[in-house]
């Protein structure tokens, strides 16, 4: 199989899709595109573990699997970072109203 030949430590294949499905629940779909030497690993509209909606897809583009799959997984963990400060910064800014709190 071309995309087994593309991958020198399947361990860290693996270890990178868990993440992904774990921040995301989707499990990232990989294409091997052996004729241009290209990879792309995707996963479609998700929500984060932060509850933040993400609408489009994340693509990352490399020139083997384990590259785009670690591209995708820094994406996606860069994002669930933002989300965190986003949905903390949000929590900050209640301003409990009197008799209510």
């Amino acid at each position: 199989m071309e995309e087994e030949a593309m991958v020198e430590h399947p361990d860290r294949v693996s270890w990178y899709a868990v993440l992904i499905a774990e921040w995301t629940g989707h499990v990232p779909q990989v294409a091997v595109m052996a004729e241009i030497g290209l990879v792309v690993a995707c996963i479609g509209a998700y929500v984060s573990q932060a509850g933040v909606e993400h609408p489009q897809e994340t693509v990352s583009y490399a020139t083997d699997v384990e590259q785009a799959l670690e591209g995708l997984t820094n994406t996606v963990y860069a994002a669930l970072e933002a989300d965190r400060q986003l949905v903390q910064g949000l929590v900050a800014e209640v301003v409990p109203v009197h008799g209510y709190v």
